[in-house]
């Protein structure tokens, strides 16, 4: 017993996540550090399974059978990376590491696992190896479209699902010119924006139309309301583009 109070003590007072895991990988404590980190509470969590947690963010075969390792043949877990989509939090990548933690010889060994957050530090790395491919890419195309295209592709799937990019000619108007997703099934995604932003786009042409036809001056004017030929001596710019 008094063993079993001095771990529990050194997990609640050590700042980084720590779970004890049971005999079945259920959780039989975790410290303030874990609640704090994950955003949740002892009654979510104790005595649930570690694979049943959150959204399921643990439930993974590699980590199943390192944890398993652990529990049956005392092989500790070093190092072991698992990047997940965890409610409430987001998106993170933690670090894991695993011992096994023998408190008594008639108890069933526990297992302590320890939870590094080291997004931060993924996403700086992922942005600098960002930075020096897309700086390689710039150098080596002197084509604007394929260079575009390149730095869509380094962007997925590190930084976004998909990328579009879209880019505005010299006389105003905007064209597509590339598209990257990651799974085929985000090609939809991509489809539907484009046909978006292409519906808003006709829209705004159309407005515009709409107003240069409407000028004050329009020769078109009297020729519907009156069924006369008028001859106009100037038209402008913004009268040739626009349609009835």
């Amino acid at each position: 017993a008094v063993a079993r109070q001095y771990a529990a003590a050194i997990v609640e007072t050590v700042r980084e996540p720590l779970m004890v895991l049971d005999g079945t990988l259920g959780v039989h404590t975790a410290n303030w550090a874990y609640y704090d980190t994950f955003k949740t509470n002892a009654s979510e969590t104790v005595p649930l399974s570690l694979f049943e947690l959150g959204n399921g963010q643990w439930n993974t075969p590699k980590l199943h059978m390192l944890l398993d390792s652990v529990r049956c043949h005392d092989i500790a877990c070093h190092q072991f990376e698992i990047t997940h989509l965890v409610p409430v939090i987001g998106r993170k990548t933690m670090r894991l590491n695993a011992s096994r933690l023998t408190v008594a010889e008639d108890h069933a060994p526990l297992v302590l696992l320890a939870i590094e957050d080291i997004t931060a530090r993924r996403e700086s790395e992922q942005r600098q190896q960002f930075l020096e491919a897309a700086s390689g890419a710039v150098r080596e195309s002197l084509d604007y479209d394929t260079t575009l295209r390149v730095l869509a592709s380094l962007s997925v799937p590190a930084f976004a699902d998909w990328c579009m990019i879209d880019v505005q000619t010299t006389d105003g108007q905007w064209r597509r010119a590339t598209v990257v997703y990651h799974a085929p099934e985000q090609a939809e995604q991509a489809e539907q924006a484009e046909q978006a932003e292409q519906a808003e786009q006709a829209e705004q042409a159309a407005h515009a139309a709409a107003d240069a036809f409407a000028m004050p001056g329009n020769p078109v004017f009297p020729v519907l309301q009156t069924g006369s030929s008028f001859l106009a001596e100037h038209i402008s710019t913004a009268l040739l583009v626009s349609r009835p």
